[in-house]
Formats: C-alpha cells, sequence, structure tokens
C-alpha cells in the first residue's frame, strides 16, 4: 500500500502542473483577446499580479504574445523608461528582477518589471 501513495501524489503533482498551464493558457488567449489584466483578474477574483505571473509562465513555455504592443500598452512608463528597462533585461538578464530594479536605481516597480520583463522575453521568442 506504501508504494501507491507516491504515485498518487505524483499524479496529483502532474495534475497540478498540467492545470497550472492551461490557466496560463486560458488567460493568455484572453489576452490576446484584447482583455486587459486588471478586468481579467476582476473576472478571475485573482490579484492583476497572478495574471501577470500566469502570462510569464505562458511566454516561459515557449509560447509567443501577439501582438507584443498589448503589454506596453499596460504599462505607465514613458518611452524613455522603458528603453532603459529594456537594455537593463538585455545587461542583467530576466531570471531574477533585482540586478535590474537596483541597476536602474529602485526608479520603477517591481510590478512594471514584471509586466516588461514579459515583453522582453515575449520580443525574443521565436516564433
Amino acid at each position: 500500500m506504501s508504494n501507491e501513495q507516491p504515485a498518487t501524489s505524483v499524479s496529483k503533482a502532474k495534475s497540478s502542473q498540467t492545470s497550472s498551464s492551461a490557466k496560463s493558457i486560458e488567460i493568455a488567449k484572453a489576452f490576446e483577446a484584447g482583455q486587459a489584466i486588471s478586468s481579467l483578474a476582476q473576472q478571475l477574483k485573482v490579484k492583476p499580479s497572478t495574471v501577470i505571473h500566469h502570462l510569464y509562465c505562458y511566454v516561459q513555455e515557449g509560447h509567443k504574445l501577439s501582438p507584443a504592443g498589448q503589454i506596453l500598452e499596460q504599462s505607465q512608463l514613458s518611452d524613455t523608461q522603458l528603453a532603459k528597462v529594456l537594455a537593463a533585461f538585455t545587461e542583467h538578464g530576466t531570471q531574477r528582477l533585482k540586478p535590474v530594479y537596483d541597476g536602474l536605481k529602485e526608479q520603477i516597480s517591481y510590478d512594471q518589471l514584471h509586466l516588461l520583463r514579459i515583453y522582453y522575453l515575449n520580443t525574443k521568442a521565436k516564433n
């Protein structure tokens, strides 16, 4: 009997990963259809950061969001700030946001960095 429990745990873990991926795809498709992050968050009864996380997972899984400009529409940064953020991602990478945040002298919020990391990765993704 003890051999059955790990198999069940693995099945649950795989099921959880699949549903997480499915949720990311569902959110990405709604976003691509024109729904704003704030409206998706309200509809799903989650925080906007949760929606952003699902979009990040979607892009990390090798998918590409289209149109990419829609991500920028959600940003509140000027063109100059945007250029600095993208240059910081090029310099420091996208795995961790702290080096980017520090490199930008803490002038850009983590919320904006999370969003713009998706844009950066999306523009670097292969079709």
